[in-house]
């Protein structure tokens, strides 16, 4: 960091240029919170987002930039990564990493299950997590 970087930081830091006012910011900051929150699966299709992963991740870094609530940031940034959570190609059907009732109290014949039927979810995982290291050093990168 330079030295008048250093005497000229802000304590939240600046979100990249973005077209999106905060009301519009807020509104789609919103729409992404209750689709989290209608999610049924560990993964859900992205189809099922209310906007464009890159649209949702600038309108939260638009609320990054407006609030000093730490809970809020954290929820935020958390809310960010979880982009990685909705991946092409799912689609409505179940996921095979979500156990069913009877699965709950036998862990091992879920993990048999999916060892037979999750080849192509498990795929879809390892690129979930690959995205979610990568937003989240999208964030470090800002410093966030």
């Amino acid at each position: 960091m330079g030295l008048l970087s250093f005497l000229f930081r802000r304590d939240t830091p600046r979100a990249p240029r973005s077209d999106l006012t905060p009301a519009v910011a807020e509104k789609i900051v919103n729409a992404y919170g209750a689709a989290m929150a209608s999610k049924r699966s560990v993964l859900a299709d992205i189809s099922g987002l209310p906007y464009s992963k890159e649209r949702i991740k600038a309108a939260l870094l638009v609320a990054l930039s407006m609030t000093r609530d730490a809970n809020m940031r954290e929820r935020l940034k958390a809310g960010y990564v979880s982009l990685a959570d909705w991946q092409a190609g799912i689609g409505s059907r179940p996921n095979p990493f979500d156990k069913t009732q009877d699965e709950t109290a036998d862990p091992k014949a879920a993990a048999a299950r999916i060892a037979t039927d999750g080849g192509e979810f498990i795929e879809v995982m390892q690129r979930s997590v690959a995205e979610g290291a990568a937003l989240r050093d999208e964030l470090m990168a800002l410093g966030l």
